[in-house]
């Protein structure tokens, strides 16, 4: 049995016997021509075994794989998280604009109903009608015109009763 040297890669595989570190003395014989018969056992010693820093042939070409695949994905969830942000982005904005509406809306229903409080609490408002009661003595018209017309039409009429 015969050491020699051996070739240990970065992935824990010796796939390569390197020169004869030390002939046992089958093989020192055989060298010498005294006998025909040569030594078939390979032994590798700790002292003599060499560690590299590169996986080894087929290791390597598994990890350059992985190693595209790895990146292939990683393209392409950046391109998802791009257009998930967009999507996001586009529905804040959508959301930004139903909530400036119903804000809107909100502060149109407090304004009708402030004004709608107002008419109540005054106790002219009579429900069926927009217009609030008026008396002789505070017209609602200023414009004489606009109150003959009115009279014409039996507004001022309907307001008195």
């Amino acid at each position: 049995m015969c050491y020699y040297r051996r070739y240990l890669h970065r992935c824990h595989h010796f796939h390569s016997w390197g020169k004869v570190a030390r002939a046992c003395r089958l093989q020192q014989i055989y060298h010498d021509g005294a006998d025909e018969e040569f030594c078939r056992e390979k032994w590798a010693h700790p002292a003599q075994t060499i560690a590299l820093p590169c996986p080894c042939g087929p290791c390597g070409q598994a990890e350059k794989a992985e190693n595209e695949q790895r990146l292939a994905v990683d393209e392409a969830w950046k391109k998802q998280d791009e257009e998930l942000a967009k999507k996001r982005e586009k529905q804040r904005e959508k959301q930004d604009d139903t909530l400036s509406k119903i804000k809107e809306n909100f502060e149109d229903a407090k304004k009708r109903m402030q004004k709608w409080e107002k008419l109540n609490s005054s106790g002219s408002w009579r429900p069926g009608s927009n217009v609030p009661s008026a008396s002789l003595a505070s017209p609602l018209v200023d414009n004489e015109a606009e109150a003959s017309t009115r009279a014409e039409d039996g507004g001022v009429a309907a307001l008195e009763s």
